[in-house]
């Protein structure tokens, strides 16, 4: 027997002499069952705490491998398994009522419930989404000022107010100030305290094991969800994810191009102005993860052509100077 189990079968003995005593628990207040459940069995183990005040990375393709998936078909397994039989329009509506100045409540039972929207501030157009229990992101184009509240509301509706106190804009760091700025469309924010744990926190996802091509074609046809100022939610499905040659490995190159699949035509949204800022996710472990923020949408003239664009967060090294934008905030 290794010195490890021995260690273990005495402090099982121990404990269990112990728990059988009442009077031992009842003084001490307690409770041992959890302890015994681990060291019986190690599946019982609970789950690792989460540093919310960190950025929180996914590994993509290491969890679809894990269900010996490809990532494309494990998003749509995760999609599906949050997907409505048949999608009403009242399944995109995030709240049955919203205040900016009180409690609000959370449209039950509809498709939108399935998923926690708490860590989006919806007080304002200018849409916040958290991406540490301290730190927003922002469309650069459309963010907040320093000193500015935003709002967020609980799953149970409970509203809670923080204020900005810092913005730095991931345009900083650009490479080359001739490349279109829209491509840089970030902006972090740090708020003048943490938001409690009954706040969201979205993580984004690590796609570096995914391809190495200029379009990541193995997200092509991936579902997102993605939300506007109206406070609801819609679906789409990923075209393309471009990373353009002229631009090299520049941050935030990478733009999102979707379109509207046959199976979510009636969760399909067309963006329009104020919709600017507002989270796109992926669905993985059955959660939201955090895949792009509104840059332009289609109808708008550009080189772009009629597409849904935004900046792609899977893009490791566009997650990385959001730290450095983060370290540099930290003091203030």
């Amino acid at each position: 027997m290794g010195i490890f189990m021995l260690i273990k079968s005495t402090v099982m003995m121990v404990l269990l002499v112990l728990s059988s005593q009442s009077a031992f628990s009842s003084a001490n207040n307690v409770n041992l069952t959890p302890i015994l459940m681990y060291l019986f069995d190690s599946s019982a183990a609970p789950e690792p705490v989460v540093d919310r005040s960190k950025i929180q990375i996914i590994n993509l393709a290491q969890v679809a491998q894990s269900e010996s998936l490809s990532s494309l078909a494990y998003l749509k397994k995760e999609f599906d398994a949050k997907k409505q039989e048949t999608f009403q329009e009242s399944d995109k509506v995030i709240f049955q009522s919203y205040s900016s100045s009180s409690d609000s409540v959370y449209t039950p039972d509809n498709w939108s419930a399935k998923f926690d929207f708490s860590g989006v501030g919806w007080d304002s157009s200018v849409a916040g989404t958290l991406i540490t229990d301290q730190h927003i992101v922002f469309a650069n184009h459309y963010r907040r000022g320093v000193n500015k509240p935003i709002i967020f509301h609980a799953k149970d509706g409970t509203r809670i107010e923080r204020n900005v106190i810092a913005v730095k804009s991931l345009g900083d760091y650009q490479a080359n100030s001739s490349i279109d700025s829209r491509i840089f469309d970030v902006a972090v924010a740090k708020l003048d305290r943490p938001v409690p744990a009954n706040i969201k926190v979205y993580s984004m996802f690590d796609s570096r094991d995914l391809s190495n091509n200029k379009a990541d074609t193995q997200l092509d046809g991936a579902p997102f969800v993605y939300t506007d100022k109206k406070r609801k939610s819609y679906v789409e499905s990923i075209k393309a994810l471009y990373k353009y040659v002229g631009y090299g490995n520049n941050i935030g190159s990478f733009i999102i191009e979707g379109w509207s699949h046959d199976d979510y035509n009636l969760m399909h949204h067309n963006p329009t102005g104020g919709d600017s800022g507002h989270p796109s996710f992926l669905v993985i472990k059955g959660e939201l993860a955090l895949l792009s923020t509104l840059t332009l949408s289609s109808g708008v003239s550009n080189h772009y052509g009629n597409l849904i664009v935004g900046p792609y967060y899977g893009d490791y090294e566009l997650i990385e100077y959001m730290q450095q934008a983060i370290d540099q905030m930290k003091d203030l």
